[in-house]
């Protein structure tokens, strides 16, 4: 036994040398083992067993003496879970041994007391618990609790990637449910969307968030939620249902007017909004093109309405058939030569207009008054009607005021008499352009 080596013979050459000690060979068969253990992560604690408990041989790395029966190792880390093993002699074959710990395992404490977690879906028992995260698999953790804004965090144990010593979560920001309508509605918070159809909207405490419900085809409806004493209190859901209706509106030309209601709104594109229950009579005008209107409504029973109209304008027939005058709807006073006579001038007017006009509704020689008819001029979407009006000015020296009226209808069903659809146009059809010019140029 090496316990009383001191008193072993020795041998030499296979006979035995009583009292002299082999010293040296003695102490080589009976020195303790050992082995240097490192372990991964570098802040493992290493412990070793004893009759007395545990006690620290190192951090990341340590000897460790082996005895004959085996020494048990503990190794323990935050974040990980704890590893316990048995290391013998065959281990300290090569001096040196690695181990690591692979598993996660740290404490999880949530706040308030009445929220609910579940990880990977599975509800659990109590606010504090531990998870556990095998090498190279992931868990979800989710926390939630009507009102507030939930929690959602994913732990991957992969490699490189170092687990927390301990998590705590505390659910602070209310939040209130939002569901929206209908189908494929988005909702958009700070111009990003956070959910289709339905989300979760946060509120920090304190402050407000708002919030924009879109759909392509509908009026966008926004909504603000705000939290604290001095707002009212937030409701556990919310829905937003999208009615009014909305159509991007694209005219060709670009340079077209849209009108909406009777007032000019934008110039080549615009969103039209309709609201519920209602109708919307839009109007495209552009020079040189013909009128186009629309109608949208948003009723039941009506025709659906498409969430974009690209309106291309036509060629205006009346615009090739017409000028731009200065002329138009204008008094021009017009002097009487001096060698001419009031009645050869009136004369000469009444022959010059006759020769455009068929119908005279009012001569009057005596005041020198004279009003035409209309004269009207039909074209596929629009009603263009003239008339001539000569009043006396003055009779020393002699003048006369002459004015052209020319006006447009752009309803194709105007009559001569719908006044209330004829509006001044700044153009005279060609068939008078020179009118007013002879009636001066003849009374000279």
């Amino acid at each position: 036994m090496c316990a009383n080596s001191r008193f072993a013979p020795a041998f030499r050459h296979g006979v035995i040398v009583p009292g002299m000690l082999s010293l040296v060979a003695v102490m080589g068969a009976c020195k303790p083992k050992t082995v240097l253990l490192t372990v991964t992560p570098s802040t493992t604690r290493v412990y070793g067993t004893t009759p007395r408990g545990d006690s620290l041989l190192g951090r990341g790395q340590a000897t460790v003496t082996l005895k004959k029966e085996g020494t048990r190792i503990t190794l323990n880390a935050d974040g990980y879970r704890p590893v316990s093993r048995v290391l013998t002699t065959a281990d300290a074959q090569s001096g040196e041994l690695r181990l690591a710990l692979t598993a996660w395992r740290f404490p999880i404490n949530v706040d308030p007391f009445d929220a609910e977690s579940r990880v990977d879906g599975v509800v659990q028992p109590s606010r504090s618990f531990v998870l556990e995260v095998e090498r190279d698999k992931a868990r979800t953790l989710e926390i939630t609790k009507p009102g507030f804004r939930r929690i959602v965090k994913r732990y991957e144990n992969l490699d490189g990637t170092q687990p927390p010593a301990i998590e705590r979560f505390q659910l602070t920001d209310r939040a209130v449910l939002l569901t929206v309508a209908p189908a494929g509605t988005t909702i958009e918070v700070a111009g990003k969307p956070i959910g289709e159809n339905a989300a979760e909207i946060a509120i920090p405490p304190g402050q407000c968030t708002a919030v924009r419900v879109v759909r392509p085809g509908y009026l966008p409806v926004e909504k603000q939620y705000c939290e604290g004493a001095a707002f009212a209190a937030l409701p556990l859901t919310d829905k937003i249902e999208l009615r009014d209706r909305m159509v991007a509106l694209t005219a060709e030309p670009a340079t077209a007017d849209i009108f909406v209601g009777g007032r000019k709104v934008s110039t080549g594109q615009f969103n039209v909004a309709i609201r519920t229950g209602t109708c919307t009579e839009v109007r495209l005008e552009a020079p040189a093109f013909s009128t186009q209107r629309r109608e949208y409504c948003n009723q039941d029973n009506a025709q659906p309405i498409p969430f974009e109209d690209l309106v291309k304008l036509g060629r205006d027939e009346a615009w090739d058939l017409s000028m731009a005058s200065d002329q138009a709807n204008v008094n021009f006073t017009i002097e009487v030569g001096n060698q001419r006579a009031a009645d050869d001038a009136w004369k000469t007017i009444s022959q010059i207009v006759t020769n455009s006009f068929d119908v005279l509704e009012v001569t009057d020689k005596e005041t020198g008054y004279l009003r035409t008819g209309w004269n009207v001029r039909r074209f596929s979407d629009k009603v263009i009607r003239t008339r001539v009006i000569v009043k006396l000015a003055d009779a020393n020296p002699l003048k006369y005021t002459i004015k052209l009226a020319s006006e447009k209808s752009d309803d194709g069903r105007a009559t001569v008499k719908d006044d209330e659809l004829f509006r001044e146009w700044d153009r005279v059809l060609l068939q008078y352009k020179d009118l007013i010019n002879e009636v001066q140029s003849r009374l000279r």
